[in-house]
């Protein structure tokens, strides 16, 4: 928007120059953009925000000005005029016929004007804002609205049929031809201006041809009122009509000022037209205007700005800018929002005032005060984070791929599952549907890498799986892994390295132990055609399948292209999150010399050696600290249908030396236990 310094210099005493008014404006929100100069004039192109309609006026400019202590506010002269004739009311009706869209509307009457040129100054000052004068009549009103800020309007009223102005709704269809000669087709939506039997006037936006002020003009309506802001803008974008009227009613207007604006109209068209102002203006105002109460509570501003401002500071600047204290006590200062100032309903508003007042540049770059109890890891955050370092630490790489696959490769992989979340407009049939397990991303994965030559391959992935549940999506977090299984390079030490089933077995332990404290998965026969059945295991905890561990089908090899074995583990991890909330407390290790016994046992190849192992751990057997299996064997020398097993034994006392007749007792007695359970023959 475009302001002469020159105009803008009748309402404020200071001594800035253009630049100085350039860069206060600036510090305080309303950017200037460019400084030029037209012959003697010196414009500022400013960018007034949208919800600063207060400052789209030369008196709004100078408001800002003097409340940031650069100068006087200097207000417009009240001027005086004789009211004459019979009453407003006499001449013209004003009937509001859709209060919601109107609030107010105020009309005065001016008769005997003559129309010619405006004063000289005027139409200079008006020439310098980008203002084409018109006439004494039309430029008063360009005038006041560039002046106060509020949208005018004149009409001819013997153009008024019936001596009447109704505003209303416009009726669908209807139409009208704007001062700018065009005919407009309006809808329900629109709302209008009308005499007794037509539309002489767009709301809020431009007059009609059929009312506009002519050279023979000798009464004068002048219309000053509030038009609902959005009512005002929907009509403005569809007719694709934008004025200095609709730009402010668009943006909210002051509804305060309609009759201040009004008699001053009247009082310039007295004076520069020779009217006569007929007394008791029309003023139909259904809902007078109720001023907001903000509360600016003691400490918030230093709280919220982060330094202490005075409140004589305070005080002075909201006055200044139009607010009025109605109280102040311990809880803090009540202000009364001026009706020009839309923008400010909420105590950070009046904060924001105080502190664009105060200048940003003057604040000091603290951080707040701020309690925090600090951030609070939810459980399942806990639980990843324990899987990642347990792969990690074991040469495990992370992988992070697609959350979206074919559908072969989920049934693959997945085959119980023929049920997929489908995507409604996937890139193509290789990422048409949600995974339902993260091997089915993971093992693609591995694909590409083996065939680059990377055979020394361990990834691990963290991921959501997905499963129809109605018109959503049931969504699990899962833990793959997965490595080519045997030796495949020696590390520097020498030793081979190898993957197997065994390796992510102990890997699951060792997640176990971190987040529960113990193992608390079993394992059983494997019943998933992913997987063979002779190297492979279904994961199983609190009596239902939580997922598979082993080596992957020859099924699952051939659908990914892959030459070589792959062990691999997929586990949901629901109910790990779900028990991780316990706490795991720390028992101290005991000082005491710990004493260990070997035995060999042959027992049936069928019996699983993890109800072995729960068998001895249940037994109650004192001083018994761990049972450990370090051999298994089966062939030359063992029956057929047989297994040799050697189980190491750890005794310990927390607070005394067990002697060896003790233990050996201790020993004998889970050896007779065992043997009786699984009719097992010591070796």
């Amino acid at each position: 928007m475009d302001f002469s310094v020159r105009w803008l210099r009748r309402y404020i005493e200071t001594k800035l120059n253009a630049e100085g008014i350039a860069e206060v404006l600036t510090d305080q929100g309303l950017t200037v953009d460019e400084i030029r100069r037209e012959g003697d004039a010196v414009i500022l192109d400013i960018d007034v925000t949208t919800n600063r309609p207060d400052a789209m006026n030369y008196v709004g400019l100078a408001r800002e000005l003097a409340a940031s202590g650069n100068g006087t506010l200097i207000l417009p002269e009240e001027l005086s005029f004789q009211e004459t004739g019979p009453a407003t009311g006499e001449e013209i009706s004003v009937d509001i016929q859709a209060p919601d869209l109107c609030g107010r509307y105020v009309a005065r009457y001016v008769r005997n004007v003559k129309i010619g040129p405006s004063p000289r100054w005027m139409q200079e000052l008006l020439s310098e804002a980008g203002i084409r004068p018109i006439s004494n009549v039309v430029d008063v009103t360009n005038f006041v609205l560039w002046e106060l800020g509020h949208p005018l309007h004149a009409f001819d009223s013997r153009f008024l049929r019936g001596n009447r102005i109704v505003v209303r709704r416009a009726a669908a269809g209807e139409i009208m031809v704007t001062l700018d000669g065009v005919e407009r087709k309006l809808t329900a939506d629109d709302l209008v201006i009308a005499d007794g039997e037509r539309p002489v006037a767009l709301a809020g936006i431009m007059g009609g041809e059929n009312s506009e002020i002519r050279e023979d003009t000798a009464d004068v309506v002048i219309e000053s009122a509030w038009f609902d802001p959005v009512c005002v803008r929907k009509t403005s974008k569809r007719l694709a009509v934008h004025t200095d009227s609709s730009h402010r009613f668009e943006r909210g207007a002051d509804i305060e000022i309609a009759m201040k604006a009004a008699n001053r109209a009247a009082a310039m068209m007295a004076e520069f037209a020779g009217g006569e102002v007929a007394p008791e203006p029309v003023d139909e105002y259904p809902k007078p205007f109720e001023a907001q109460k903000v509360l600016l509570k003691s400490g918030s501003l230093e709280r919220i700005a982060g330094l202490k401002i005075e409140d004589d500071f305070v005080d002075d600047t909201l006055s200044r800018l139009g607010f009025s204290k109605l109280r102040k006590d311990s809880a803090g200062t009540v202000w009364q929002v001026p009706s020009n100032r839309l923008d400010v309903t909420r105590e950070i508003d009046l904060i924001e005032e105080v502190a664009r007042m105060y200048g940003y540049n003057r604040m000091p770059s603290t951080l707040p005060g701020i309690e925090s109890p600090g951030r609070v890891t939810p459980p399942s955050e806990k639980v990843l984070h324990h899987v990642e370092e347990v792969f990690s630490a074991a040469g495990f790489y992370e992988a992070i791929s697609y959350s979206f696959c074919s559908p072969e490769d989920n049934r693959v992989l997945r085959p119980s599952q023929m049920e997929m979340v489908q995507i409604a407009n996937p890139l193509g049939e290789n990422t048409s549907t949600m995974r339902t397990s993260v091997l089915a991303t993971l093992t693609a994965v591995a694909a590409l890498n083996l065939k680059r030559g990377n055979l020394a391959l361990k990834l691990f992935e963290t991921g959501r799986v997905y499963f129809p549940k109605g018109t959503q999506a049931d969504e699990r977090i899962s833990v793959a892994a997965l490595a080519v299984k045997g030796v495949h390079h020696r590390a520097w030490n020498g030793r081979e390295v190898q993957a197997d089933e065994f390796l992510l077995k102990g890997l699951l332990t060792r997640i176990e132990r971190k987040v529960l404290g113990n193992p608390v998965v079993s394992y059983e026969d494997c019943d998933s055609p992913a997987f063979d059945p002779k190297f492979s295991a279904v994961i199983k905890m609190d009596g239902h399948t939580v997922g598979y561990l082993g080596q992957l089908s020859d099924d699952v090899l051939a659908h990914f292209d892959v030459d070589h074995p792959l062990v691999a583990m997929e586990l949901d991890l629901s109910d790990f999150i779900r028990k991780s909330g316990k706490t795991l407390r720390f028992r101290p290790f005991s000082m005491m010399p710990s004493t260990e016994r070997d035995s060999a046992f042959l027992v049936d190849r069928a019996i699983r050696y993890s109800d072995m192992e729960t068998f001895l751990t249940s037994l109650d057997v004192p001083y018994l600290k761990d049972v450990r299996l370090f051999d298994r064997y089966e062939g030359k020398g063992v029956p057929a249908g047989k297994v040799s097993i050697a189980v190491n034994f750890v005794f310990q006392s927390d607070d005394q030396t067990l002697n060896n007749e003790e233990i050996n007792q201790l020993h004998q007695k889970i050896v007779a236990a065992f043997i009786d359970k699984f009719g097992a023959v010591l070796r």
